[in-house]
C-alpha cells in the first residue's frame, strides 16, 4: 500500500509458484518472500530491489507436503538484511535451516522429525535464531542457535498442533498452539529454563488440520493471538475467527468473524 492505495504486482508467474508463502520486511521496508514451487519441487526466494524483484532458488529437488494447510515455510530477516528460512523436508524428515550472506546460501539441519512437519522462526533481542518445530507426533520442540550450534528442548510431548513463536524484549520465548486432545488454545512461555502453559480458550472439537494461530507481542509485552476455530456443524463445518489478548492486564477473548 503506497500513499493509502493498495498496489498489486506479479512476483513469479512461472508454473505452480507461491505455495506456502512466507513474508518478512527488512529495516529499509523492503519485502522478502520465500515460497514453494510445487510443479518443480523447489523452494524459491524473492526480494524487492530498486530495479525490481530478484527471484532465485534456495533448494531444488525437494518435496514439501502441501497438506495440512498450515505454513510449512517460515522466514525472517536479520538486522543486516540477510534472509533466514526454515522448513520441514518431507523427503528426508529433517527440519532444515538456510541463511544467505551475499550470494551464498548456507545449509544446515536442526533435528529429525516425523511426517507432516511445520516450522516457525523468530529472532531474539540479541540476534539469536529461535525455531519452533512441530510434526505428526504431536510434539513441540524449541531450538535456538548459539555459538555451539543448535540447543533443542521439548516444550510439549504430544497432542500439540503446529504453532507460532515470538520473543519478547527480555528474551522470554512465547508460543501459541492448540492442545488437540483437550480442545484448547495454549499460551506457553519459556524463561529461565522453565516452561509454563496457560489456557487461553476452550474450544469446540476442531479440525486442527485447518485451524491456524497467529502470535504477536506489543511494545509493552502484551500478547496478541488470532486463531480460527473450525467446528463441525452437522454434515459440514464452520470457521470462527477469534482474537485474544492479555495486554489490558487480564485475558480477553473476542469473536471477530
Amino acid at each position: 500500500m503506497e500513499g493509502g492505495a493498495w498496489k498489486t504486482v506479479i512476483v513469479d508467474d512461472r508454473g505452480d509458484a507461491g505455495i506456502m508463502t512466507s513474508i518478512a520486511v527488512d529495516r529499509q521496508d523492503q519485502p522478502h518472500l520465500a515460497y514453494y514451487k510445487g510443479d518443480k519441487g523447489v523452494i524459491k526466494y524473492a526480494a524487492l530491489m530498486p530495479e525490481g524483484w530478484e527471484v532465485g532458488i534456495v533448494e531444488s529437488a525437494i518435496r514439501l507436503d502441501t497438506y495440512p494447510k498450515e505454513s510449512r515455510i517460515s522466514m525472517a530477516i536479520d538486522a543486516a538484511g540477510n534472509p533466514h528460512i526454515c522448513y520441514f523436508d518431507d523427503e528426508t524428515g529433517w527440519f532444515t535451516y538456510r541463511t544467505r550472506t551475499g550470494d551464498v546460501w548456507v545449509y544446515s539441519t536442526i533435528d529429525k522429525g516425523s511426517d507432516r512437519g511445520a516450522a516457525a522462526i523468530a529472532f531474539g533481542p540479541a540476534g539469536a535464531m529461535h525455531v519452533l518445530m512441530a510434526d505428526g507426533s504431536g510434539a513441540l520442540r524449541h531450538a535456538v542457535n548459539g555459538s555451539d550450534g543448535w540447543t533443542i528442548e521439548t516444550v510439549v510431548e504430544q497432542h500439540a498442533s503446529p504453532g507460532a513463536i515470538a520473543i519478547d524484549r527480555a528474551g522470554a520465548v512465547h508460543i501459541a498452539a492448540f492442545d488437540t486432545r483437550a480442545d484448547q488454545l495454549m499460551h506457553i512461555v519459556g524463561a529461565g529454563g522453565a516452561w509454563t502453559s496457560t489456557t487461553v480458550d476452550l474450544l469446540s472439537p476442531c479440525d486442527y488440520d485447518c485451524s491456524n494461530v497467529g502470535l504477536a507481542l506489543d511494545l509493552s509485552g502484551g500478547v496478541h493471538l488470532s486463531y480460527c476455530e473450525t467446528t463441525f456443524k452437522g454434515t459440514g463445518s464452520g470457521c470462527t475467527l477469534k482474537y485474544a489478548t492479555n495486554s489490558g492486564g487480564a485475558l480477553a477473548v473476542t469473536m471477530v468473524d
